[in-house]
Order: C-alpha cells, then sequence, then structure tokens
C-alpha cells in the first residue's frame, strides 16, 4: 500500500482499514427450518450465543516397510451448543421443549422418527451494516441435550437455557 511500509511488528497495513475489516462474533443468526409454526423463528430470536461446528478428520494410517503413510478418513462432527434467552412473550423453554419432544416424549416414553425430530439449521454471518459475508447449512440437527439453566434468589439475570445439538453434516453455502 502506498505510503505504509509493512514491518513484521507494526500494523500500518491495517490502519486505514482497507480489506482489514474484522467479522464481529455478535453479528450473526441461526435459522432453523422445518419446525412446527413459528418455532424456528422464536428460537432464532431468542440465540444468546452458538458454537460453531467443528468438522475433524482422523487420518488412516497405513504402514509400510518402516514407516507409515496417512490418508484422509471419514469426517466427524463433533456436538455443539446454542446458549438461548428466556422470554416471556415466546416461551423459549417450551419452543425448544416441544421440539426435543420430537426426538423424545417424555409423557409417553416414545423416541420419535428421524423425518420428526431432525431439521436443516443456517448459520448466517454478516459485517456491521447487516451484509450477509457467508453461511453454513447444518443437515440432520436436533436437540440431543436441554439444560433448562439456574434459578436464583440473588439474581437479576437473563434466564438462559443450554442446548447440545448434535448433527449429521455441515456445508459452506456458495
Amino acid at each position: 500500500m502506498a505510503g505504509f511500509p509493512t514491518h513484521p511488528l507494526d500494523a500500518r497495513h491495517m490502519a486505514n482499514g482497507q480489506n482489514f475489516e474484522p467479522m464481529r462474533t455478535n453479528n450473526f443468526e441461526l435459522q432453523i427450518t422445518g419446525l412446527d409454526g413459528n418455532m424456528g423463528e422464536k428460537i432464532m430470536l431468542a440465540v444468546a450465543s452458538f458454537t460453531a461446528p467443528n468438522i475433524q478428520q482422523e487420518p488412516i494410517t497405513v504402514p509400510y516397510g518402516n514407516s507409515s503413510v496417512k490418508f484422509a478418513g471419514k469426517p466427524t462432527f463433533a456436538d455443539t451448543s446454542i446458549t438461548c434467552n428466556d422470554f416471556v412473550g415466546i416461551d423459549t423453554e417450551r419452543t425448544l421443549s416441544e421440539w426435543q419432544k420430537k426426538a423424545y416424549d417424555y409423557e409417553t416414553g416414545e423416541i420419535g422418527y428421524a423425518e420428526e425430530y431432525k431439521k436443516e439449521a443456517v448459520l448466517m454471518e454478516y459485517d456491521t451494516k447487516g451484509k450477509l459475508q457467508r453461511s453454513w447449512t447444518i443437515i440432520g440437527c436436533w436437540i440431543s441435550s436441554l439444560n433448562l439453566g439456574q434459578f436464583s434468589q440473588d439474581g437479576n439475570q437473563v434466564r438462559q437455557i443450554e442446548c447440545t445439538f448434535v448433527y449429521d453434516l455441515i456445508m459452506p453455502d456458495d
């Protein structure tokens, strides 16, 4: 860049902001599709934090002679977590409980069919002006754990509910 020599101990190349606008962690949205009524919208509006999915590939090691080589193995997708604020008007707890109930109905003891509880979600990342920068489609997600949070007579904080999401696949959108 003209007028801004680079130096390994200097950040002048970022000083004018050109091509160095940082993505912020608070400019995101998690949309879950295929839920009954407006359950997906209720969850989207209540999301306080979301741990981005984790993709891992275990290597396949093939020994030969006095050495070995490694090849890409099957990918695994680690469970992720979501924290939602509980709002009186949209009853976040009930909304999340109803979705989880599709996998396990605690009243009847039935375990649901995958087509009933597995849903698709889209994680969208925005810049500070609200322009979509990138998105990921999360396939086959469902709630495997629902933590209803804590209550405290000492507190005045927003009640939060934590969920563990299990999913089959994540793919970047074009």
